[in-house]
C-alpha cells in the first residue's frame, strides 16, 4: 500500500513537473535571453516620442497589444510602488487631471504583487503573467485529479488545455482576465461540501477572495457563476441539502475578503462614463459566423499578420449574396467584432475532438454536468435570450461583454477534454472493444473536416489569395484532424504509451504554435526607450525653477 501511494505522488509530481517545464520552453525567450513577454514594439513603432526615431526600421509584432504597454503594466507598477512605500493611493495624477487608482483595475491587493518587493518592475510583472498561466494549469490538474477523480494522463491533459487555451493566450500579456485559481476554488468547495468541512470552506473562501482580488470584475463574477453552479450540482449529487450553508459561506466569506476592492469599485462604477445598454444584445455577443474560429482560429486573419480586419470586413456581402441577412452593426458591437482577442475560444483541434466524444460516449453525472455547463456558455457567448436572464437579474450584467463568457467555454472545454482523454487512456488500458469509440472519432474528424472545406469554398469568394488549402492558418487545422486521425483510428493497434505520447505531442504542438505567434517578445530596450524628448523632460522635472 506504502508503495503504491509512494508511486503515485511520485506520478503526480512528474504530471506536475511536465506542466513547469512547460511553461519555461513557452517562455524561454524570457529566461533564457532576458526578453519580456510584452508587446513593448507597438509604444517604440507607433507611438510618439518614439515612433520618430523607430517608424523607418519596422513595425511592431501585434498592434493589438497595447493596453497593456499603456494601462495595465503602468497602473499596476504605480499601484505597487506606492504599497511598497507603506502607502496606498487613490488618486492616479498622471492621467488627464487624475483619476481613481485604488478602485480601477490595478489589482492592488493581488498577492502576487508580492513580487515587486523583490524585482524590478518589468521583471515582476512579467513573473506574474507567468505564474498566472502556470498555477491555472496546476490548479486544474488538482481540480480534475482530486474532484473529478480522472487519472494522470486525463488530468495533465486539461491542465495544459486550460493553462494554454486561446483565451488564455490572448489575454495573458494584460495581467487582469485570468481565472487561474477557478479550479483551486472549485476544488475546496467540492472538499467543503462532502466533507461538511469548516477548514475546506474558509480555504475556498480565502482563494475565491485571492481571485477576486486578482483580476477584471467581469471575470470575478464569471467566478461566481461557475462556482455557484458547481456548488448546485455538487450539493444535488450529495441530496444533503444541510451542505448548502457550507457554499454559502464560501461566497460570503470570499466576497467580505475582497471587499477592500469591490466597495470602491462599485462606488465608481455609478460615476463611470459606460451607461447601461437597454438591449442585452447589444452587448457585443459572439457572432455566429465566428464558431468557425473555435476550429480554424486564423479564418478571418490574425492581427499578427496584419490582415484581420481587412479579411473579416468583406464578408458582409458575401453571406448576404447567399441569402443570410444580417442585422446591422451597432456602434459599439462592431469595434467589438472587430477585436480578435474578444472573440477567441481556441482550445486545440485534438482536444476539441476528445471534448465531442465525451458527448457521445459517456453519460455520468460529471459528463452531463459540463457537457450542460459548455452547452449553457456557449449559449450566454452568442447572445442568445438566456442572457436576458442575467442580464435583468444581474446588476452589472447591462454593462459587460457578452463575448467575455468565452473564459467558461474554454474552462469547460478544457475539463471535457480532460475527460475525453481519461476516457481513451481507460479504454487502453482495459483493451476493451474500441469500435465505438473509433465509429465517433471517424464522424467527427469527418465532419471537421468538411466543415473546413466548406469554409474555404465560401472564403474563396471573398479572398482567393488567402482562402487556399496551402495557406497556413487551413492547412495547419487540416494537418491536425490528420494526425489525430491516425492516433485514434489506430488506437487498437499501437501501444498505450505511444498513443499518450502522440496526443500529448500533437497537442503541445498546436497551442504553442497559435499562442508563440500571437504573442511577441521584446528586448528590454525596446520598453519605453530614452529618446531625447524624454531626456529634456525628465531633466527639466529634477531642476525645481525649470520645473514650471
Amino acid at each position: 500500500m506504502e508503495k503504491m501511494r509512494s508511486s503515485l505522488k511520485i506520478k503526480n509530481s512528474v504530471a506536475i513537473g511536465i506542466l513547469i517545464i512547460l511553461t519555461i520552453a513557452f517562455f524561454w525567450k524570457f529566461f533564457f535571453l532576458g526578453f519580456l513577454p510584452l508587446g513593448g514594439d507597438i509604444a517604440t513603432y507607433t507611438y510618439p516620442p518614439w515612433y520618430h526615431h523607430y517608424h523607418s526600421k519596422t513595425k511592431s509584432q501585434n498592434p493589438l497589444l497595447s493596453d497593456p504597454v499603456f494601462l495595465h503594466y503602468p497602473l499596476r507598477k504605480l499601484a505597487c510602488e506606492r504599497l511598497k512605500e507603506g502607502k496606498i493611493t487613490l488618486w492616479n495624477p498622471y492621467i488627464f487631471c487624475g483619476s481613481p487608482l485604488f478602485s480601477t483595475n490595478s489589482v492592488s491587493f493581488c498577492p502576487l504583487n508580492t513580487l515587486f518587493l523583490f524585482f524590478d518592475p518589468l521583471t515582476s510583472y512579467s513573473l506574474i503573467l507567468i505564474l498566472q498561466m502556470l498555477l491555472s494549469g496546476i490548479f486544474m490538474y488538482i481540480f480534475l485529479r482530486g474532484s473529478l477523480s480522472l487519472g494522470i494522463f486525463g488530468a495533465l491533459i486539461g491542465g495544459i488545455v486550460y493553462e494554454f487555451s486561446g483565451f488564455s493566450i490572448v489575454w495573458l500579456e494584460m495581467g487582469i482576465l485570468s481565472g487561474f485559481l477557478l479550479p483551486l476554488i472549485l476544488f475546496f468547495i467540492d472538499r467543503a461540501i462532502i466533507k461538511r468541512s469548516i477548514f475546506y470552506t474558509s480555504l475556498a473562501g480565502m482563494v475565491l477572495g485571492i481571485q477576486l482580488l486578482s483580476a477584471f470584475l467581469q471575470i470575478g463574477l464569471f467566478v461566481l457563476l461557475a462556482t455557484a453552479a458547481y456548488s448546485l450540482f455538487r450539493i444535488f449529487m450529495q441530496r444533503d441539502i444541510k451542505a448548502v450553508k457550507y457554499s454559502a459561506l464560501v461566497f460570503v466569506f470570499g466576497i467580505s475578503l475582497a471587499a477592500v476592492q469591490l466597495i470602491p469599485s462599485y462606488e465608481l462604477i455609478k460615476h463611470a462614463h459606460r451607461e447601461p445598454i437597454e438591449n442585452y444584445r447589444s452587448l457585443s455577443p459572439l457572432p455566429w459566423q465566428n464558431l468557425i474560429t473555435f476550429l480554424v482560429p486564423d479564418y478571418y486573419g490574425n492581427p499578427v499578420d496584419y490582415n484581420y480586419r481587412l479579411i473579416r470586413g468583406k464578408f458582409r456581402s458575401v453571406f448576404e449574396e447567399y441569402g443570410l441577412k444580417l442585422p446591422p452593426p451597432h456602434p459599439r458591437r462592431g469595434i467589438m467584432q472587430d477585436n480578435y482577442n474578444e472573440l477567441c475560444g481556441y482550445i486545440g483541434v485534438l482536444p476539441l475532438i476528445l471534448a465531442f466524444l465525451v458527448i457521445f460516449l459517456k453519460r455520468d453525472r460529471n459528463d452531463i454536468f459540463f457537457t450542460s455547463f459548455i452547452l449553457i456558455c456557449l449559449l450566454l457567448v452568442l447572445g442568445s435570450p438566456l442572457y436576458y436572464l442575467l442580464f435583468v437579474g444581474i446588476p452589472g450584467c447591462n454593462r459587460l461583454i457578452i463575448s467575455r463568457f468565452i473564459f467558461l467555454y474554454t474552462f469547460g472545454g478544457a475539463v471535457l477534454a480532460a475527460l475525453g482523454c481519461n476516457y481513451v487512456a481507460r479504454v487502453m488500458d482495459a483493451s476493451g472493444n474500441t469500435a465505438r469509440m473509433k465509429m465517433y472519432s471517424r464522424g467527427i474528424i469527418l465532419l471537421f473536416g468538411l466543415i473546413i472545406i466548406a469554409s474555404l469554398y465560401l472564403g474563396k469568394h471573398v479572398v482567393p489569395d488567402y482562402f487556399h488549402l496551402l495557406n497556413p492558418p487551413f492547412l495547419t487545422p487540416l494537418l491536425l484532424l490528420v494526425s489525430s486521425g491516425i492516433i485514434l483510428l489506430n488506437i487498437d493497434r499501437l501501444r498505450g504509451s505511444i498513443i499518450k505520447a502522440a496526443i500529448l505531442i500533437i497537442i503541445i504542438l498546436d497551442l504553442f504554435s497559435f499562442g508563440l505567434k500571437y504573442n511577441p517578445f521584446v528586448p528590454r530596450h525596446e520598453m519605453y526607450p530614452v529618446t531625447p524628448e524624454l531626456t529634456f523632460l525628465s531633466d527639466r522635472m529634477q531642476d525645481p525653477e525649470k520645473k514650471r
